[in-house]
């Protein structure tokens, strides 16, 4: 605030020193004296307007400036946490692997490149055996297992997926 005010004041100055040149000058032109008066009303006015003006513009300025900043940042931020809900969205929240919706969009994607290619799909058996006998956290275990094993087992361009339950995709181009 202290350097609006500063800024504002040489402006005002500066308004001033404009203000009694034109008005010299004018009054010159005429072949008049700039008298007291018209020297105090070249002095004042623009004292009185340019000042509260021009510190009106400058805080208004500086004001702008802080909210735009504020906007790109929150900006940015939004734009980080879109992508982690995106990710969020694609994945199958146990296993990390994509979801059923982002698989099927996946394989259209390699199907449009006219790409062959295997299809696998895996079933872990007496599934249901596990979580009756050791409880599901048991069976979130076996899920993140098989999942990580068939993980290490695929390629770049492979594509992996959770279709649902205990069934699992993988789409392998070439």
């Amino acid at each position: 605030m202290r350097s609006v005010v500063l800024i504002s004041a040489l402006i005002a100055v500066g308004a001033m020193a404009t203000s009694v040149l034109v008005a010299f000058s004018l009054m010159r032109l005429q072949g008049l004296p700039l008298g007291p008066n018209g020297l105090l009303m070249s002095l004042v006015c623009p004292l009185v307007i340019g000042w509260p003006v021009s510190a009106f513009q400058l805080y208004q300025r500086r004001r702008f400036l802080d909210m735009h900043a504020q906007l790109a940042r929150a900006h940015i931020d939004l734009h980080q946490a879109h992508a982690r809900l995106a990710e969020r969205a694609s994945r199958d929240p146990m296993t990390g692997m994509l979801n059923r919706e982002s698989a099927l969009g996946a394989i259209a994607g390699k199907q449009a490149t006219g790409v062959d290619g295997a299809l696998l799909i895996v079933d872990a058996d007496h599934f249901k055996a596990v979580n009756d006998t050791y409880g599901h956290p048991a069976g979130d275990a076996v899920l993140r297992a098989v999942s990580n094993l068939a993980r290490s087992r695929i390629r770049r361009s492979d594509i992996l997926c959770r279709w649902g339950g205990e069934e699992f995709l993988a789409v392998l181009p070439n």
